[in-house]
């Protein structure tokens, strides 16, 4: 992650479990990965965001260059999210159902 934000880029991390979010959550808001300061901008989306803010959520990453990553659940995608903002994905734990995971 440290090398992909030096070089600009911008990220999706999907995962199937919220723990799993919770975890790289509090590593991206410890400082850990930016030299100690007050952590790393980030977003998240989940089964708890409410789907009348998830628009709006999208809307602000697209736009603010600050915010390095948005942390997703795979179920969310369902709803036709745009991010295009960002121009790397990860997939952390698959559901290695095909069609879940795309």
């Amino acid at each position: 992650m440290e090398n992909l934000r030096a070089e600009g880029h911008r990220l999706l991390v999907f995962s199937m479990s919220k723990k799993m979010l919770n975890i790289i959550e509090a590593v991206l808001a410890s400082g850990h990965l930016d030299g100690g300061k007050k952590g790393i901008k980030f977003m998240r989306i989940d089964g708890d965001t409410e789907i009348a803010e998830r628009e709006h959520m999208c809307n602000k990453f697209n736009a603010d260059k600050s915010i390095f990553c948005s942390l997703l659940t795979t179920k969310v995608g369902g709803f036709g999210l745009n991010l295009t903002g960002a121009d790397r994905a990860v997939i952390l734990d698959p559901d290695w159902n095909p069609a879940n995971d795309n």
